[in-house]
Order: structure tokens, then sequence, then C-alpha cells
């Protein structure tokens, strides 16, 4: 007999029962950050301030993601080097908010203090195009206000910053690869996660609902099928390929550096 997990922080995040699914609707997201955005917006004077705002919304999340994360791994530790706990963000910490790790982690070259994650498709810009009048506001502040708190959580505070940077060529080719396999559904993962996974959760939704009317009127099935296959068959509108991707400038304190390059003696 199973039975749902009497902790709650050991209960999957979608629902109560254990077979909840923890993912959410890429729709509803996307109708709520945008409202978070827009409430900040109406609410400041300067591009930063909103970018400080939305970081600041996502700094609380990274808390309680960190928290929820250690509880669940049960191996009562934390990471006590610099290059570990980025890991853990860029690749655990992704994969539960996201369902896929980081595109990269990598160092900067000319300051050692400085390390960039980057992720060609954030979900937080994905959805929301930035007028011209808004000069180089990154949408993705939330994500890194989100990273920020996991990080001042492990005992690493660092300011972290979102940026917006156009794809070279190769990436733009290796960007379209992946868009185009999404949408043939063969990704790695085995499971589209995009908007032709929202487009066939509505059409089995209406094609129950049709059939259930049919039964109930005694209406033939095969005209009730075809009213699914129908609705099924209508294209949603494409999402515009990214010219950008999102990199997220981790600057630590002088402090970690310190006692991080402490424990290499």
């Amino acid at each position: 007999m199973n039975r749902s997990p009497a902790n709650i922080l050991d209960r999957p995040i979608g629902g109560r029962g254990s077979r909840s699914s923890p993912e959410v609707s890429a729709s509803a997201f996307a109708y709520v950050y945008s409202e978070l955005v827009q409430y900040h917006q109406n609410r400041v004077d300067s591009i930063s301030e909103l970018e400080r705002r939305l970081e600041s919304s996502g700094y609380g999340v990274g808390l309680k993601v960190l928290e929820l994360l250690a509880y669940r791994s049960r191996e009562f530790k934390r990471e006590t080097r610099l290059m570990n706990v980025l890991q853990f963000v860029s690749s655990q910490c992704w994969k539960a908010l996201f369902h896929k790790p980081a595109d990269s982690l990598e160092r900067s070259i000319d300051h050692a203090d400085e390390y960039m994650i980057v992720d060609y498709t954030p979900i937080t810009s994905t959805y929301i195009r930035v007028g011209s009048d808004m000069g180089s506001l990154s949408v993705d502040a939330y994500i890194s206000g989100i990273i920020a708190g996991i990080l001042a959580g492990a005992g690493f505070p660092a300011r972290v910053t979102a940026h917006s940077v156009a794809l070279e060529e190769v990436e733009k080719t290796d960007q379209a690869q992946r868009e185009q396999a999404a949408f043939f559904g063969t990704t790695r993962g085995g499971t589209v996660r995009d908007g032709s996974s929202v487009r066939g959760a509505v059409s089995d939704a209406v094609g129950s609902a049709v059939m259930g009317m049919g039964s109930e009127r005694g209406g033939p099935a095969g005209n009730t099928m075809s009213i699914a296959a129908a609705a099924a068959a209508v294209p949603l509108p494409p999402i515009p390929a990214r010219t950008e991707k999102a990199v997220f400038l981790v600057k630590f304190s002088p402090e970690v550096l310190t006692r991080d390059a402490a424990m290499d003696r």
C-alpha cells in the first residue's frame, strides 16, 4: 500500500500525492512571471532598480531550494569548496528547477574572482520580449537572485548579475539543432517540455471531455475521436529563435576567495 509522505518536505513539489508530477505548466509560469515583472516595473524609476527587485524576489526562492535539496539528500553535509558549490548550483539545483543542468560553467580569464553560469534557454526570458526603450534590462535577474540565495545559504556570499549575450554563429547552429531535436521529441531525456507537450495535454483533455459528452448523449465514438484529433492538430504559435544566451556572472567576496585558497595549502 502506497501512502503519501507524512513530511511536507518529502512530498513532490507538484502536489500532495507520491505520484503527483513536479512539473509546472510553462504557460502558467509565463503568465505569472510576466505579471511579476510588470508589478515591479510600475513601481520603479530605473532599469537597475527593476533588476534589483527581480533579484530580491528570487533570493528567497534560492534559500528554500537549498533547504529542500539539502533535506532530501539525507547526507547531512555541505560543500566547503568554491568549485564544488558552483557545480552543485549548475547541476543539481538547475535540474531541480528547470529539468536540465546549466549549459556550461566557466571561469573568467580576466578576473579570478568571477565565474559564469551559461544557459541558452532560460525560462524567464523565453516568453518575454524586452522593448527597445528598456535598454539593457535582463528579465533573467530573477534567476540570478535564486543563485545568490543558494550561495548565501551555503556560506558563499556572492554578487550575481544576469546578462544577455549575443550568440555566436556556432552557438546559433547548436541551438537550432537542440530546438529541432526538442520539436521532434528526440531529446536525450525522451520528454519534450515545450509547447508540444502543452498541446498534447490540452488535446488529451479536450478529447476526454468530448468523448464523455458523446457517451452521455449517445453520440457515435467516431465523431468524438475526429473532433479530438482536430483539436490536437491546431498548431501553436512558434517561439521565435533565440539570438541571445543568458550569462549569470558570479563574483565572490574576498573573504570567500581567501578561505578557499587556504584549503589548497
